[in-house]
């Protein structure tokens, strides 16, 4: 089966909108979400980077179905088990190192997401794939009838709302949360014939989702737990009005990041040039990226931080210096384009089992 270019190319795109916000983790006085600091271009470099997760959740899916279309249902579903256990494993290893630099707290994040939801779809693949489709909108939209659960024990932040418990005195800081995320990528599993044979309609059909997410915003109610306000200028009410609830991500959410999502994929698919053979190669590589760039960026950014203020962290007590931190995102990207493209050459060229883990 030939491989789908324009999923590559999202996904390299996606994954280096993730480094520009993890630079902006460290290099950041404040919250891009905090209306009474932010301003227009610090918010929307926060939000372009909302499309991440959702495209991840939704293409591991998608790419789920392909591989049991390419090798069969025993084989993927091995697959999905396998290699969920193993992003869980190291979302509470090297991902937690390397945001901390200690394992003085454990943060569960997108690749524990990714691997929770991957042992919920090896489940689900006993059912045929439409209905698992339909059992990931009707997820979503059940937990959107159900609402916000603020408070809850670590069953709660395992599936529903995120909460932070403690395992052997250590934090456990629960941010991803496998229920909705897992409904993401079940409907990319039952989406897989839909990309494959029916791409002319992803336009459309984006356009429409995304409209949802405009009607439902408006609404001001139903699919988020995170109502908009008027603020002091139309710039600012714009931008809360693009802020829907990430934490578990909400019906509105979902809608606004998968829409723009599924519209785009076309046209990728008809991008070329020497740009969009970088994207593509992150895109093929884009966990050997991940793992990579958190501890770059962790280690780059203690540097200049110590240089500067001779402190770790960023000092809340400084202004925001929007360019030093797309300075240092470039940077992050260029220092890793070539090893991610000898790995690509690697996966390329060698069939060792073990590299399509990582």
């Amino acid at each position: 089966m030939k491989r789908d270019v324009s999923i590559d190319l999202m996904r390299g795109l996606v994954i280096v909108f993730m480094a520009l916000d993890h630079v902006r983790g460290f290099l950041a006085p404040f919250s891009p979400e905090d209306f009474d600091q932010t301003n227009l271009l610090f918010f929307f470099t926060r939000w372009i980077t909302h499309f991440c997760a959702p495209t991840f959740l939704f293409l591991a899916g998608v790419g789920a179905g392909m591989h049991a279309d390419k090798r069969g249902l025993v084989k993927t579903r091995w697959f999905l088990l396998t290699r969920g256990l193993w992003l869980m494993f190291l979302e509470c290893t090297w991902v937690t190192f390397s945001w901390y630099f200690s394992f003085d707290a454990v943060q569960l994040g997108v690749l524990w997401a990714i691997g929770g939801s991957m042992l919920i779809l090896a489940a689900l693949s006993w059912i045929p794939r439409r209905i698992v489709g339909l059992l990931g909108v009707l997820a979503t939209l059940g937990l959107a009838l159900l609402g916000p659960v603020r408070d809850g024990d670590a069953l709660v932040g395992l599936f529903i709302w995120p909460v932070v418990t403690e395992v052997a005195e250590t934090p456990v800081y629960m941010v991803y949360v496998a229920g909705p995320w897992a409904a993401v990528m079940a409907m990319g599993y039952g989406a897989t014939r839909l990309l494959r044979e029916h791409r002319r309609h992803l336009p459309l059909l984006g356009l429409a989702i995304f409209c949802g997410f405009v009607a439902l915003r408006g609404l001001n109610g139903f699919g988020d737990a995170n109502p908009w306000l008027v603020r002091d200028s139309a710039a600012m009410t714009f931008a809360d009005f693009m802020n829907p609830n990430k934490y578990p991500p909400s019906l509105q959410f979902q809608l606004m990041t998968l829409g723009p999502m599924l519209a785009a994929l076309p046209l990728l698919s008809r991008w070329r040039g020497w740009l969009a053979d970088r994207f593509e190669t992150f895109g093929r590589v884009p966990m050997f990226f991940y793992l990579l760039h958190l501890p770059v960026i962790h280690g780059l950014t203690w540097g200049l931080n110590h240089a500067r203020f001779g402190t770790e962290k960023y000092p809340p007590d400084q202004p925001l210096e929007l360019f030093t931190i797309y300075a240092v995102f470039i940077g992050v990207v260029v220092l890793l384009a070539p090893v991610c493209q000898l790995w690509a050459r690697l996966k390329r060229t060698k069939s060792w089992w073990w590299l399509s883990y990582v």
